[in-house]
């Protein structure tokens, strides 16, 4: 979104709400910032909520949703920049010895001068096992694999995409 102002002035509101019942969290936070840049002589505004919430169905399941959704004003040029977010988590330990745990993810940034059209797509997966453990050593085994893509629809040839596996050993003296 540009270069961030060499001399501001900042000033935030933030504000956070959370619920709790026995299986499940939530919480919504939104935030409101005016920076004042001195060397333009202009203002910024950036207006930011989230919500996130965690639901525990079962003692070895949690899946974890977050909502989010960001706006730039930049009084200087005029130019507005949203960017909305999505993300889902899940862990479930099928036992002490094995976590299953996936994340998916999509973030996106518009602005309203069409210069900036980009979407962000991703996701992880993590099977970890806990190998054996010893007197003196923990072991862990992980495969892990992950996804990534950048669409940059104002500029298509700036495209990326990655694709990526981990297998991790981790030795652990307790």
């Amino acid at each position: 979104m540009g270069a961030e102002p060499q001399k501001k002035d900042s000033h935030t509101l933030e504000a956070a709400l959370g619920y709790s019942g026995s299986i499940w969290k939530a919480t919504m936070a939104s935030s409101y910032s005016l920076e004042s840049d001195l060397v333009r002589d202009g203002d910024r505004r950036v207006k930011t909520q989230t919500a996130t919430a965690s639901f525990r169905p079962l003692d070895v399941l949690t899946i974890a949703p977050t909502l989010g959704y960001r706006a730039d004003q930049q009084e200087w040029s005029g130019v507005r920049v949203d960017s909305p977010s999505v993300s889902l988590a899940m862990n479930y330990k099928q036992s002490q010895r094995l976590l299953i745990s996936a994340l998916g993810n999509f973030s996106a940034m518009r602005s309203s001068d069409r210069l900036i059209n980009i979407e962000n797509v991703g996701g992880k997966g993590i099977l970890a096992w806990d190998l054996q453990q010893s007197r003196d050593w923990k072991t862990m085994l992980s495969v892990e694999g992950a996804y990534k893509r950048q669409i940059n629809l104002a500029t298509p040839s700036a495209q990326t995409e990655d694709l990526s596996g981990l297998l991790r050993l981790v030795l652990t003296p307790l």
